[in-house]
């Protein structure tokens, strides 16, 4: 999100800067991560050659990162893809149906994304964009965690003859048919222009080009503001949508009857001790691939 100044950005994230050393380490932490020698993308840029350029050069990418991630400029050909397909290791090489589709990007794209992702994450947490019980992509918190949350209502249910019924979304049909529209109607929620900008400049203009055993085609097809999958960014879509989601759910149940945990002298009036007297809202937990059961009696 670089050096903030009026004039370039927005007012909803100026007051998170980052320095020029902290843009580096996210570049050299995105440099170390993952496998060192991806297939290049249309760029022709590995990771492997700029892990060991020296600082004068590595200086030159940090100012393309910086000014990608500042001004927003996606140049001609830096949002492209090269499509390819793969063979999944197993079942016959001549079977289409044993094939799948992958996607190379430019390594700048991915790494001006990347520096502009982490940012992002850490302002999300400072700020609390995220409900306390969503766990995907939420600092400090982990699928087992919520599990006990849902544990212990269950525990608590059951010990005091309540039938409780739990809806499970299909996290992965929910992630493919996210909208567009849906992240633009979340950064106007939580008032973050600059954010669904940046995006949008991300995924505008793009083309992929089809790699066969006889080169790469010449006619490509055009895309325009698609979720890669795998994308760096492309989770944090999905979170802020159902983060959404999730606060405006809490608020209609506060118009309706919501359960509380209370113990059962507290419910019935007649309370001996202090805890008697405390009632916990349940809220709606996102665990993501973590499985519970659509009933709990």
């Amino acid at each position: 999100l670089g050096d903030w100044s009026s004039d370039v950005c927005s007012s909803d994230l100026a007051g998170y800067k980052q320095s020029g050393k902290d843009r580096l380490t996210d570049i050299d932490r995105f440099l170390e991560r993952g496998n060192s020698r991806p297939s290049p993308g249309p760029d022709q840029w590995e990771k492997w050659p700029l892990k060991h350029l020296p600082p004068q050069m590595m200086e030159v990418v940090r100012t393309l990162v910086d000014y990608i991630t500042r001004t927003n400029y996606f140049g001609d050909g830096l949002n492209d893809l090269l499509f390819l397909t793969l063979w999944k290791n197993k079942g016959t090489m001549i079977d289409m149906n044993y094939f799948r589709g992958i996607g190379l990007g430019n390594l700048l794209h991915q790494m001006a994304v990347t520096v502009f992702t982490t940012t992002f994450k850490t302002y999300c947490w400072r700020m609390g964009f995220l409900p306390p019980t969503q766990g995907a992509a939420n600092a400090g918190l982990q699928g087992r965690d919520l599990t006990s949350y849902i544990a212990q209502i269950d525990a608590w249910a059951h010990a005091n003859g309540i039938t409780l019924y739990w809806i499970k979304r299909d996290q992965m049909k929910g992630y493919d048919r996210v909208i567009p529209e849906a992240f633009d109607d979340a950064c106007e929620f939580f008032g973050l222009p600059s954010v669904r900008d940046f995006v949008r400049a991300s995924k505008r203009g793009l083309q992929a080009f089809a790699v066969t055993a006889f080169g790469v085609d010449g006619l490509p097809i055009s895309m325009e503001m698609i979720m890669r999958q795998g994308g760096p960014f492309s989770p944090n879509e999905f979170t802020l949508v159902f983060a959404m989601a999730s606060h405006w759910v809490h608020e209609k149940m506060e118009l309706r009857d919501p359960v509380f945990v209370q113990t059962a002298n507290g419910r019935n009036g007649n309370p001996h001790h202090e805890i008697d007297l405390k009632r916990i809202r349940v809220h709606m937990p996102e665990i993501g691939r973590a499985s519970c059961r659509e009933r709990v009696s």
